[in-house]
């Protein structure tokens, strides 16, 4: 079976929806399906919640201490005028920081991105 743009498009956007997939996204998906060699691959989520919780989880199996500043972060926000404007600007509420990452990896702890569901 030849694979085409459109073919990919359609599988991505049916399973980004987070519902069950139609036979042909299945069909689709198993033509391309092969072993890979590096297993530390993309990881797509379809929602901000699932991000935030795989990236906790990650941060969390880090050895070393874990930081989080929340209140610190608000304050700083406060301070420079941004702490009416954040959401809008969908600005991190809260950082969760492993010393021993090389990243730092945020997680967004807005009240209006959890009311939608992001």
């Amino acid at each position: 079976m030849t694979q085409t743009d459109s073919d990919l498009i359609r599988a991505i956007n049916d399973v980004s929806q987070g519902c069950p997939l139609k036979q042909q996204t299945i069909d689709f998906m198993s033509t391309v399906s092969r072993p890979l060699e590096n297993q530390n691959t993309v990881k797509l989520f379809s929602k901000r919640d699932l991000v935030d919780a795989y990236n906790r989880k990650q941060i969390m199996s880090m050895p070393g201490e874990i930081y989080e500043f929340d209140e610190e972060f608000n304050n700083i926000m406060s301070s420079i005028g941004l702490d009416e404007v954040s959401d809008d600007l969908q600005l991190p509420q809260k950082f969760d920081i492993s010393l021993t990452l090389k990243q730092c990896l945020t997680k967004c702890a807005s009240q209006t991105s959890a009311a939608r569901g992001e």
